[in-house]
Protein backbone atom coordinates (compact mmCIF):
# COMPACT_ATOMS: atom_id res chain seq x y z
CA UNK A 1 0.00 0.00 0.00
CA UNK A 2 2.65 2.60 0.59
CA UNK A 3 4.28 1.93 -2.70
CA UNK A 4 0.99 2.59 -4.39
CA UNK A 5 0.42 6.07 -2.40
CA UNK A 6 4.41 6.86 -3.18
CA UNK A 7 3.55 6.84 -7.10
CA UNK A 8 0.95 9.69 -6.55
CA UNK A 9 2.60 12.73 -6.83
CA UNK A 10 1.94 14.90 -3.23
CA UNK A 11 3.12 18.16 -1.54
CA UNK A 12 2.42 17.28 1.59
CA UNK A 13 4.40 14.38 3.93
CA UNK A 14 3.28 10.95 4.43
CA UNK A 15 2.39 11.48 8.22
CA UNK A 16 0.89 14.91 7.79
CA UNK A 17 -2.16 12.81 5.44
CA UNK A 18 -1.95 9.97 8.15
CA UNK A 19 -2.18 11.81 10.87
CA UNK A 20 -5.15 13.57 8.92
CA UNK A 21 -6.82 10.65 8.13
CA UNK A 22 -6.91 9.53 11.62
CA UNK A 23 -8.34 11.99 13.33
CA UNK A 24 -11.26 12.43 10.80
CA UNK A 25 -11.88 8.64 11.03
CA UNK A 26 -11.61 8.58 15.39
CA UNK A 27 -12.12 12.30 16.11
CA UNK A 28 -9.80 15.13 17.57
CA UNK A 29 -11.25 13.91 21.09
CA UNK A 30 -10.44 10.08 20.76
CA UNK A 31 -6.78 9.90 20.00
CA UNK A 32 -3.64 11.02 21.49
CA UNK A 33 -1.25 12.51 19.06
CA UNK A 34 1.63 12.08 21.41
CA UNK A 35 0.81 8.29 21.06
CA UNK A 36 0.43 8.57 17.09
CA UNK A 37 3.84 10.35 16.96
CA UNK A 38 5.36 7.19 18.95
CA UNK A 39 4.08 4.76 16.43
CA UNK A 40 4.80 6.73 13.19
CA UNK A 41 8.54 6.78 14.34
CA UNK A 42 8.53 3.14 15.32
CA UNK A 43 7.28 2.51 11.53
CA UNK A 44 9.99 5.50 10.22
CA UNK A 45 12.40 3.24 11.75
CA UNK A 46 11.32 0.02 10.20
CA UNK A 47 12.07 2.05 6.78
CA UNK A 48 15.26 3.04 7.68
CA UNK A 49 16.46 -0.27 6.87
CA UNK A 50 15.35 -0.81 3.69
CA UNK A 51 15.37 2.83 2.42
CA UNK A 52 18.11 5.49 2.34
CA UNK A 53 17.55 8.65 3.80
CA UNK A 54 17.64 10.63 0.36
CA UNK A 55 14.99 8.02 -0.45
CA UNK A 56 12.68 9.09 3.07
CA UNK A 57 13.08 12.70 2.36
CA UNK A 58 12.08 12.22 -1.28
CA UNK A 59 8.72 10.55 -0.78
CA UNK A 60 8.41 12.71 2.43
CA UNK A 61 8.10 9.85 4.86
CA UNK A 62 9.90 11.49 7.51
CA UNK A 63 8.49 12.23 11.01
CA UNK A 64 8.19 15.63 12.28
CA UNK A 65 11.37 16.52 13.73
CA UNK A 66 11.85 17.64 17.43
CA UNK A 67 11.51 21.36 16.89
CA UNK A 68 8.33 21.09 15.22
CA UNK A 69 6.69 18.66 17.95
CA UNK A 70 8.21 21.57 20.41
CA UNK A 71 6.27 24.02 18.01
CA UNK A 72 2.86 21.91 18.55
CA UNK A 73 3.76 21.51 22.37
CA UNK A 74 4.30 25.77 22.76
CA UNK A 75 1.47 26.92 20.59
CA UNK A 76 -1.18 24.52 21.07
CA UNK A 77 -3.08 21.64 18.78
CA UNK A 78 -2.99 21.83 14.99
CA UNK A 79 -6.19 24.18 13.78
CA UNK A 80 -9.23 22.28 12.32
CA UNK A 81 -10.22 22.71 8.96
Amino acid sequence: MLKLYLCIPSFRSLYREILFLTMAALGKDNMDIGIFDKRYRTACSRLTSSWSSVQLKQYRVLPPSAKAIDCRKTFGALLEC
